[in-house]
C-alpha cells in the first residue's frame, strides 16, 4: 500500500521532478481466507454464496482511496501467467448469494442460518473496515457474524498457527512466477505455514499442477498449467481476492533504473544510478 492520499500522490506526479510508475511494484493485494475444517465452509456453494455477497469495489475504490483494483484471482491483471477467461469473477449479487445458501441445506430462519467468526488483520487500516462490511453483508443473508480485530501477534497466531478463525480480512503477495509465491496459498504442503495455506484447501490436482510447473521449463505448457491453476482455485473458491492494493513508487528523475526489474524491492538495486 502506500501511506499517501491520492491527491498526494496527483500532486507529485504533476511535479517535473517526480516519476511515478507500478512497475516493479509490490503485487500485493487484501484476501478472504475461508477455513475448510468448518463443515460449513467446507462446502464449495456455501463459499461461493460468500464471494457473491460482496462488492469488492467497494474495498478498492472506498476502502483503498481509489488506489485499489478489483481482484478477480490470485495472479495480478498484469502479471504474465494472468488469465482473466478462465476464472469466475463473482460480481455481487445476493440473489444468487441467498440461492446457493439455499442449494447447500442452509435455509433462512429465526436464529439464522450458522455463525461465523470473521478476524480482521490489523497491519492496514482498511482490513478491519472491511470486516465491518463483510459482517453488514452476511448478516443481511441471514448469517451470524462475530467479527475480531486482534493485535499483529495474535491476528497472526489465530489465523496461520491455531487457525481459530472462519473467515479472514488479511493480505498477501503474488509473484511474477506463480510457483514463486501465489500457489503456495493453496498447496496441501504449505497448510500451517505462516502467510501460507491458511484454509487448509487440500486438492490433489492443485499439488501436481504446482509441482510440474516448478520443473517443466516449456513456457507454453506453463502458461497453459497456470490457466488451470487459476480456474481451479477461482471455482473452488477457498480463498477470494479482495483487490490488489495500489502499489506505486515515486521517485527522482535523476534516479534510474528503478523499475528495471519486476519485484524491485526484492532486487540488489544494483543497477540503478543517479545522474548528477
Amino acid at each position: 500500500g502506500t501511506p499517501l492520499s491520492r491527491q498526494d500522490i496527483n500532486r507529485l506526479g504533476e511535479m517535473p521532478r517526480f516519476e511515478i510508475s507500478n512497475t516493479g511494484a509490490l503485487a500485493e493485494f487484501m484476501n478472504m481466507e475461508m477455513n475448510l475444517t468448518n463443515p460449513v465452509l467446507a462446502n464449495r456453494k456455501v463459499r461461493q454464496a460468500i464471494a457473491y455477497s460482496l462488492d469488492r469495489g467497494f474495498a478498492a475504490k472506498t476502502l483503498m482511496r481509489g488506489l485499489g483494483v478489483v481482484a478477480n484471482g490470485p495472479i495480478a491483471p498484469w502479471q504474465p501467467f494472468y488469465n482473466g477467461e478462465v476464472q469466475e469473477t463473482y460480481p455481487l449479487d445476493l440473489g444468487k448469494a441467498r440461492a446457493l445458501l439455499e442449494e447447500a441445506g442452509y435455509p433462512e430462519k429465526s436464529g439464522g442460518r450458522f455463525t461465523l467468526r470473521v478476524v480482521a488483520a490489523p497491519w492496514y487500516e482498511e482490513n478491519p473496515q472491511m470486516g465491518a462490511y463483510i459482517k453488514q453483508q452476511l448478516e443481511g443473508l441471514g448469517i451470524k457474524v462475530e467479527l475480531q480485530t486482534p493485535d499483529r501477534s495474535a491476528a497472526i497466531k489465530q489465523i496461520y498457527v491455531d487457525r481459530e478463525y472462519d473467515l479472514s480480512v488479511s493480505n498477501n503477495t503474488s509473484s511474477v512466477d506463480p510457483v514463486l509465491r501465489t500457489t503456495t496459498l493453496y498447496t496441501s504442503s504449505n497448510i500451517g505455514q505462516v502467510f501460507r495455506n491458511a484454509s487448509g484447501y487440500n486438492n490433489p490436482e492443485i499439488d501436481k499442477i504446482a509441482k510440474d510447473m516448478l520443473f517443466d521449463p516449456d513456457a507454453e505448457k506453463r502458461m497453459k498449467m497456470a490457466a488451470d491453476f487459476q480456474r481451479i482455485v477461482s471455482e473452488d473458491v477457498p480463498i477470494l481476492p479482495i483487490a490488489w492494493k495500489g502499489n506505486v513508487m515515486i521517485f527522482d528523475k535523476r534516479v534510474h533504473n528503478v523499475t528495471a526489474r519486476p519485484e524491485v524491492q526484492y532486487d540488489t538495486w544494483k543497477d540503478m544510478w543517479i545522474e548528477k
